[in-house]
C-alpha cells in the first residue's frame, strides 16, 4: 500500500473524495505508468476526449485570438469553431474581462504543471490579478461538480507552498480562486483567507492519514458494479474477493 510519504496528485485526491476504492485503483495504475510530457490518448474514453479537446482550445485561446481583443477587433472564429456556441460564449467573457482589465488580461500561465514534495497537479489558468503579485486560481469545467471548491483550494495550497516560485516571478500569494463552466458561460470567484487555508489544509493532513490506512479505502456509495458514471467500473469488476482479502479490503 501507500508510503508515508507519498505524493498525491489533484485528481488522486479527488477521486478519493468521490469514492477512496476509485483512489485505490487509480493510485495503482498510476504507479505503473511511465509518465511523460506526451501523452498517448487513443484508449481514452470519448467524453474524456472532448474535455481534453476542449481544454487544448481554452488553452491556445489567447494566443489564438488574443491580438483581435487588445486591438477591440470582435474574433473571427476559425471555420471548425463557427457552430461551437460555448466557444462564442468564451469569447464574450473574455472581451468582457478584457475591458474590465486589460493590463491583468492575458493570464499568467495556463496549463501549469506543479509538484512539491507531498503534492502535484496541472492548473488550468493563473491570473495576475494586482500590482502586488497576487494572483487567482482558474478552473475550466462544463459544469458545476461536488468538489469543485476543493480542488481549487488543493490547487491553492500546492501553489502557496512553492512561492516564490522560479517560473512565476512576479506572483506573491494567491488570494482568489475561480472556475469557468463554459457551457453556460458563468464565472465564480471567491477571496481566499488565511482562516479557509488554515482549516483545509488541516482537513487535507486528515485526508492523507486515513488514505495511508487500507481499511479507510471501501466504496463511498452503494452500487452496482455497471456504474455508468464511474470510469473504473470495469476494473472494479476485475478486482475479485481473493485479492481484496489479501489487501485488507474484503468488507467492500
Amino acid at each position: 500500500m501507500l508510503e508515508k510519504g507519498f505524493n498525491l496528485s489533484k485528481t488522486e485526491f479527488v477521486a478519493y473524495l468521490i469514492c477512496p476504492f476509485q483512489f485505490y485503483i487509480m493510485k495503482d495504475l498510476n504507479k505503473q505508468t511511465n509518465q511523460s510530457m506526451r501523452y498517448d490518448y487513443s484508449d481514452y474514453e470519448p467524453t474524456l476526449l472532448d474535455g481534453i479537446k476542449k481544454h487544448q482550445w481554452l488553452q491556445e485561446f489567447h494566443q489564438t485570438y488574443g491580438a483581435d481583443i487588445q486591438n477591440n477587433a470582435y474574433p473571427r472564429l476559425q471555420e471548425s469553431d463557427n457552430k461551437k456556441n460555448w466557444k462564442k460564449k468564451f469569447i464574450d467573457y473574455e472581451i468582457k474581462r478584457f475591458k474590465e482589465k486589460p493590463e491583468f488580461w492575458e493570464p499568467v500561465a495556463v496549463e501549469f504543471f506543479l509538484k512539491s514534495q507531498n503534492y502535484r497537479g496541472k492548473i488550468d489558468r493563473i491570473d495576475q490579478i494586482n500590482t502586488h503579485g497576487h494572483c487567482r486560481i482558474v478552473e475550466n469545467k462544463p459544469y458545476p461538480s461536488e468538489f469543485d471548491e476543493e480542488e481549487l483550494l488543493f490547487y491553492t495550497a500546492l501553489l502557496t507552498s512553492l512561492i516564490p516560485c522560479p517560473d512565476l516571478p512576479a506572483i506573491t500569494k494567491v488570494a482568489e480562486i475561480g472556475v469557468y463552466y463554459y457551457y453556460t458561460g458563468e464565472f465564480y470567484k471567491s477571496k481566499v483567507t488565511i482562516e479557509t487555508m488554515r482549516s483545509f489544509n488541516d482537513y487535507l493532513e486528515k485526508i492523507r492519514k486515513k488514505m495511508l490506512n487500507p481499511r479507510s479505502i471501501k466504496k463511498k456509495r452503494v452500487c452496482d458494479l455497471d456504474f455508468i458514471q464511474c470510469l473504473y467500473r470495469e476494473i472494479c469488476q476485475r478486482i475479485n474477493i481473493k485479492h481484496q482479502k489479501l489487501i485488507g479490503l474484503s468488507n467492500i
